[in-house]
């Protein structure tokens, strides 16, 4: 199954991608913007995204 979902992680892996690019922060944590109100709300729409992927994690979905 092919997955047309890309997920940088951190701001060089976001520069590199076009289109459908969900971002996430860095996990280092060094980046301030999932912290901020307006990042809160992009990583929870980033997250629902990843969410309804079809088969992205098939059989690991919360009840």
């Amino acid at each position: 199954m092919l997955l047309r979902l890309v997920i940088p992680v951190g701001k060089l892996a976001i520069g590199l991608f076009l289109g459908d690019a969900v971002p996430l922060p860095h996990p280092s944590g060094a980046s301030p913007w999932h912290r901020t109100e307006t990042g809160k709300s992009l990583l929870a729409r980033a997250m629902r995204l990843i969410g309804e992927q079809p088969g992205l994690m098939a059989g690991h979905r919360r009840a």
